[in-house]
């Protein structure tokens, strides 16, 4: 009796739910005057000694109109201390339909600091996304994030 309801539990805990960022499950007084909304914007740090640590991040964003665009900050910043395991990037529509997926490669790497700064190991990988219809809605992920040091 114990396994089938251990069986019952485990098969129903793994039904996959889709996420629903549908544009019409926004509550009206949020799209007052606004650009765009943050739906999520969650960090989970796990320290695993007092010299290493993960961190993994999620933040969704629905872009509204072409102003909001700024607000999505797709980028994770990383030096020669910290590493990013993965990094990805889903565009869903105002429907909640999934418009593309961008991996880990498909973000731009470059130096994190400005002009002025003569040498630093400081690094950013952004993306550059050029939206086809206005509203539509981010998700990225940036898993396990390790090191000491750290900066999102």
């Amino acid at each position: 009796m114990r396994l089938l309801l251990f069986l019952f539990l485990l098969i129903t805990s793994h039904v996959v739910i889709a996420q629903d960022y549908s544009f019409s499950k926004l509550n009206p007084i949020l799209l007052k005057n606004a650009d765009a909304i943050v739906r999520l914007d969650e960090m989970s740090i796990l320290v695993k000694s007092s010299d290493y640590m993960e961190v993994t991040s999620t933040r969704i964003v629905t872009v509204l109109n072409e102003n909001g665009s700024k607000h999505v900050n797709a980028m994770a910043f990383y030096d020669k201390e910290t590493s990013i395991k993965d990094l990805e990037a889903i565009i869903y529509d105002d429907n909640s339909k999934e418009i593309d997926k961008f991996k880990e490669k498909d973000f731009i790497d470059q130096t994190a600091t400005g002009e002025g700064t003569l040498y630093s190991d400081s690094r950013v990988k952004f993306l550059k996304y050029t939206p086809v219809n206005y509203p539509y809605t981010i998700v990225l992920r940036t898993y396990p994030y390790n090191g000491i040091d750290y900066c999102f």
